[in-house]
């Protein structure tokens, strides 16, 4: 079934539609860019990957090492550190705390 179509007003026409719609669209972009920051202050970067508690992993380090950023010395060092705060971390988690004992 047609709807019959009501003819337009005389003092609109359709540029000024046209801008209408421009500024409509212009706003919801806005809108839209305001609640993704406002996302990501609230809850932080979703980016899937989440941050290592001491900064970088061993893979990262290799990366790293392999383009040539970090020297065999500061990748030893840095691999040496990752290493034992995962131990240090590791074995804090696995021993369970005995009643009444001080931390």
């Amino acid at each position: 079934m047609m709807f019959p179509m009501s003819p337009m007003p005389a003092d609109v026409d359709g540029t000024s539609i046209f801008f209408d719609c421009a500024v409509v669209i212009g706003l919801v972009a806005i809108g839209a860019f305001g609640v993704m920051r406002i996302r990501k202050r609230i809850w932080g970067d979703d980016s899937g990957v989440e941050a290592h508690p001491d900064g970088f992993t061993l893979g990262e380090l290799r990366r790293l090492r392999q383009n040539g950023q970090l020297t065999a010395e500061e990748f030893e060092k840095a691999r040496a550190m990752i290493v034992a705060a995962t131990q240090r971390r590791a074995e804090s988690t696995a021993k369970p705390k005995k009643p009444g004992s001080a931390a």
